[in-house]
């Protein structure tokens, strides 16, 4: 394609947005909740409504992107994502926010739809090099994001909304003109946001370990699978042993990165008592080391063509060091550096077997990459409380951590959910064994 480089820059603007916006909140939500009176539990809403709706629109808005083509898709996402985080900054209210949050995460989600199909249409040759050079904005943004936070929640914490309308103006523009508007005939139907809707009560059970929302979430299973048996909203094609395995192992990959940054972040902030400055100081050397790697994975995938045998090694180096930290908590700097490393050389050749599988395709595959790996995220991050409340004695909500003032005691469950975390990583492994002997 003519002008990829313009269209990597593009999906670079919305990866460094979504990277930063999915990290610059954590340390501005006690300041939220000082000046919009928010409670604990709405706190924690504020959280997890971008997670969730981000990864509810993943299922229908492959119908929708396909219908009305991936430049528009882009371009709604921008908005979406834009004038949601301008109407943070002026609301009043807690419960106004959360529900702007909400539609910040569905903008988010339609740029992930749309990211990875439109590199890999734009690049014949070194797909995974171009998955590994637009995921250094990725880096960058979780390395931005708590530095950024801490600094702009210092002064007002609407600032840490407000630098996402400057991104998106720049950037719908740019999709305008060099995204190309791949579309089908095909309409998008109601049977996918049916389908879609009811992932809900599961999502949110898991998030907040509540056993009445799980139990709904699990009996909806059963009409959701009627539906996608007479309306299928993903492509029959990734229906496969392959791709079962391949989302399998990228699931037990994904439980790491935003689970170890979390974890890390209360135990410096919450136990050790170090400012949200020096904290992030000790934390970035995990994204630092995605930045530095990404393009390496991504070349060396390219190079090789050996995509499972480099996902394995990727895993190896990414979960020992992660266990390594949780049983003696010393030279966590370092070790979250070859963690970083490690995932970096796992995520292009893992990105590209999946959301490459099929040409006609990717935005399908894509969208089930996203939804994997969110749905991961999600349930890594909703173990941490469980974590807490039984090795530490603590019954307290992911929200509290960030708002109470005195110090508390987590050294023994920070230890044993990085175990726990680096062990479930390694698992990842297994599926690419399988892969391998099989020859798929």
């Amino acid at each position: 394609m003519k002008n990829k480089y313009k269209v990597l820059f593009v999906t670079t603007l919305s990866t460094v947005m979504a990277a930063i916006d999915s990290t610059i909140i954590y340390l501005a939500l006690p300041f939220i909740g000082r000046d919009l009176h928010g409670s604990i539990s709405e706190l924690t809403w504020l959280l997890v409504s971008y997670i969730i709706s981000s990864t509810i629109i993943l299922i229908p808005g492959i119908k929708i992107t396909a219908r009305i083509g991936r430049r528009l898709s882009y371009i709604y996402g921008f908005l979406l994502f834009s004038l949601s985080s301008l109407g943070i900054t002026v609301s009043p209210y807690i419960i106004l926010s959360i529900i702007l949050r909400f539609i910040e995460g569905l903008g988010a989600g339609i740029l992930s739809i749309t990211d990875i199909p439109v590199i890999l249409d734009a690049f014949d040759d070194n797909k995974s090099t171009a998955i590994g050079i637009n995921s250094i904005s990725w880096g960058i943004g979780t390395i931005a994001g708590p530095l950024i936070g801490g600094y702009l929640s210092s002064i007002d914490w609407r600032l840490i909304f407000l630098i996402n309308v400057p991104i998106g103006i720049i950037a719908i523009p740019f999709a305008y003109r060099y995204i190309p508007s791949v579309r089908s005939m095909e309409n998008p139907d109601s049977y996918s946001i049916i389908a879609a809707a009811m992932m809900i009560p599961l999502i949110v059970g898991i998030t907040f370990i509540n056993k009445y929302f799980i139990i709904s979430g699990i009996i909806l299973i059963i009409p959701a699978l009627i539906i996608y048996r007479r309306h299928p909203f993903i492509s029959r094609k990734l229906l496969n042993l392959r791709i079962f395995l391949l989302g399998l192992s990228i699931f037990f990959e994904a439980f790491a990165f935003f689970a170890v940054i979390y974890i890390l972040s209360l135990y410096f902030e919450a136990d050790l008592g170090y400012n949200p400055i020096y904290a992030s100081l000790l934390i970035i050397w995990y994204p630092v080391s995605s930045l530095i790697f990404n393009p390496v994975g991504g070349y060396i995938s390219d190079y090789i063509k050996k995509p499972y045998l480099i996902m394995g090694i990727g895993a190896l180096a990414e979960s020992l060091p992660i266990i390594f930290i949780g049983r003696f908590m010393f030279y966590i700097p370092e070790m979250l550096f070859i963690s970083g490393a490690g995932g970096s050389i796992y995520w292009p050749p893992s990105t590209t077997a999946l959301a490459d599988s099929y040409s006609d395709a990717r935005t399908d595959a894509s969208s089930l990459l996203f939804i994997i790996r969110n749905t991961s995220l999600l349930l890594s991050i909703s173990l941490i409380p469980l974590f807490i409340f039984f090795y530490s004695g603590i019954d307290i909500s992911l929200g509290d951590l960030f708002i109470l003032n005195e110090r508390l005691n987590i050294y023994n469950s920070v230890s044993y959910f990085l175990i726990f975390i680096g062990v479930v990583n390694m698992l990842s492994i297994i599926p690419l064994i399988i892969l391998r002997k099989q020859n798929f």
